[in-house]
C-alpha cells in the first residue's frame, strides 16, 4: 500500500510486513520490520533503514536496487506485486 509493505519469501517460509516512506517520486524507505508469520534468524534493530531505488517499472513487476544502513551490500530484485 502508500504506507505499507508486506513481503513473502517462499524459500525462507517467512512472511513480514514494514512501515514504507517515500523519499522521492522512484525511492522508498522501508522501517519497523515485523515478522507476521515463520521465524526470522534476522533481527532488525528500530534503527535499521533498508532503502529501495526503483530502477524500472513493467506492468506489476518493478526492478529496484536495494542498499541499507547497516550493510554495504548493494543488491537488485524484482517485485510481483499480487
Amino acid at each position: 500500500t502508500k504506507n505499507r509493505q508486506t513481503e513473502t519469501n517462499e524459500t525462507m517460509q517467512i512472511k513480514t510486513s514494514y512501515d514504507l516512506v517515500w523519499t522521492s517520486e522512484c525511492s522508498y524507505e522501508l522501517r519497523n520490520r515485523k515478522v507476521i508469520e515463520g521465524s526470522s534468524k534476522f533481527v532488525m534493530k528500530p534503527t535499521d533503514v533498508i532503502r529501495v531505488e526503483i530502477i524500472k517499472i513493467e506492468e506489476a513487476k518493478l526492478t529496484v536496487k536495494i542498499t541499507s544502513n547497516f550493510s554495504d551490500k548493494v543488491a537488485e530484485a524484482e517485485i510481483n506485486k499480487i
